[in-house]
């Protein structure tokens, strides 16, 4: 059922952004609006890994990846601080959201 569901979102947001870009007089080719369609879905997996913080190594390689100025220190220090509050808060919460996403089977016994 799950896999029926994100399908039928994929191609909703996919063809409502085709459209949408369509209208704006943008052509994006319909593969492309599918894609992005993919990438926003709601897929339960995605939103706890991207809850608990696991995003983090792509920021901290982005900050390094910067060329050296003025500003690159307090990058560096402006992204560790938001990649360590993604890791003890929300990495503390992670158990609650994956309560909420993951809904338990009918037959499951009660805690």
């Amino acid at each position: 059922m799950a896999t029926i569901g994100v399908l039928l979102s994929t191609f909703t947001v996919g063809g409502a952004m085709w459209l949408g870009l369509d209208l704006l007089g943008l052509s994006v080719p319909f593969i492309w609006a599918l894609l992005f369609g993919a990438l926003i879905s709601p897929t339960d997996p995605v939103a706890v890994l991207v809850w608990g913080g696991l995003r983090s190594g792509i920021s901290v390689a982005l900050a390094f990846s910067l060329p050296a100025n003025e500003f690159k220190p307090l990058l560096l220090a402006n992204t560790y601080g938001v990649v360590v509050f993604s890791i003890v808060v929300q990495g503390l919460t992670v158990r609650r959201v994956v309560e909420q996403v993951v809904q338990p089977p009918a037959d499951a016994p009660a805690d």
